[in-house]
């Protein structure tokens, strides 16, 4: 009798872990109210901080999973095989989103890979044909919305590879919108924090100025500061308040850009 008892609360127990381990897909709105955001860059986009407290959840924004699966979204949002990651700004920059529009859902499609030098990001290189190919993905779904760019600390070590950095950048800028057949899509840079060693960054202040020219040599894009914001210990990461504030500072670029007109991209929509 015993025995059996074992064996019913087992297969209970069993039944519970997984019911845990493989949560439900959220139900997804018309494409219409399903604006998608790609989240590029290296390693303070995909979030390092150390979480600061649980934040509330907010079930309007989603994120796509690796197997390309939507998911409430959850910090963090960028895991690997070897980091599990932390705390980045696209759930803040999410969250912000979803409440400036009650009437649609946010969808994050997390690209970015810690240490990613730009020419990883140029086309032709594997970072620009993965995030093509889940934004593609995506777009069978919603509406492409928009590009947040976080990148520069690999290439502000060394001057050969700060020197052109705006010029590659636009290029970069010019072959997604071809690509993804989106011309005038919002795209919106963060700055490299100024807390940066200008020992092991040599390059940071001219990679800074070089994102200040971007607005200048390419439409619709906007370029958010990190003035003020503050570091993890490592004086490379943005800590958690920090990597937040920055998100929703993206937030109120993209609802700039966007109060000009929101061009709606839907892969379906074209021929």
């Amino acid at each position: 009798m015993f025995a059996k008892k074992l064996l019913f609360l087992m297969v209970i127990g069993s039944q519970i872990s997984c019911s845990v381990a493989t949560p439900q897909e959220p139900a997804l709105p018309d494409k219409q109210k399903f604006y998608l955001y790609v989240l590029m860059g290296q390693s303070n986009m995909a979030g390092d901080a150390r979480s600061q407290g649980i934040p509330a959840v907010d079930r309007r924004v989603l994120a796509l999973d690796k197997q390309l699966r939507w998911r409430v979204a959850r910090d963090p949002l960028h895991p690997s095989r070897t980091h599990m990651g932390g705390v980045g700004p696209g759930i803040a920059f999410g969250t912000a989103m979803a409440a400036a529009d009650p009437t649609v859902i946010v969808g994050l499609i997390p690209c970015a890979v810690r240490g990613s030098p730009l020419k990883r990001w140029q086309k032709g290189g594997d970072l620009y044909e993965a995030t093509v190919n889940r934004t593609k993905a995506a777009m069978t779904q919603g509406t492409l919305a928009g590009f947040l760019w976080h990148q520069g600390e690999s290439n502000a070590r060394a001057r050969n590879s700060a020197l052109g950095y705006a010029r590659k950048l636009a290029q970069i800028v010019k072959e997604l919108r071809r690509d993804l057949q989106c011309p005038d899509i919002p795209f919106i840079a963060g700055k490299l924090g100024g807390f940066l060693d200008s020992r092991k960054f040599p390059f940071a202040r001219f990679l800074n100025q070089e994102l200040d020219r971007m607005p200048q040599i390419t439409s619709r894009v906007a370029i958010v500061s990190s003035s003020g914001l503050t570091p993890e210990e490592d004086r490379v990461h943005f800590n958690a308040e920090s990597a937040r504030e920055l998100g929703r500072w993206y937030a109120t670029a993209m609802l700039r850009i966007q109060a000009h007109g929101l061009l709606e991209y839907r892969l379906s929509d074209r021929k």
